[in-house]
Formats: C-alpha cells, sequence, structure tokens
C-alpha cells in the first residue's frame, strides 16, 4: 500500500503522522506538509514525525 498524507496545520499533521504511523508494516507512505499562514514550524513538525514516521520529515518507506 503506498499513502499521501498532507497537512496544512499542527492538529492535522500530529492526526495525519498517527494514521501514517498505524498502517500495516511494508505501507510505503509520505507526509507532506503545505506552506500556510498556519502551517507548523519546523520544530511542531519535527516532534509531530519524531516516533511515528522514522523520525524524519517527508516521510518512509
Amino acid at each position: 500500500m503506498r499513502v499521501l498524507a498532507v497537512a496544512d496545520s499542527d492538529s492535522y499533521l500530529k492526526w495525519a503522522a498517527c494514521l501514517l504511523a498505524d498502517l500495516p508494516a511494508g505501507s510505503v507512505t509520505e507526509l507532506a506538509v503545505v506552506r500556510t499562514p498556519i502551517a507548523p514550524s519546523p520544530e511542531q513538525i519535527a516532534a509531530a514525525v519524531s516516533g511515528s514516521v522514522s523520525g524524519h520529515e517527508g516521510g518512509h518507506e
């Protein structure tokens, strides 16, 4: 399964990271953050993906 999650705020980013982390093993995932006035800061992005999306921004395989 291949899944792309897109978020534009801190809340949606956290939700998307959790959803991606709950996918079956072997799923290929990517997490994109849209630049908007309410976009999360780099620190918020790092916190949201640490431990849930292999600890790096943008997703994992």
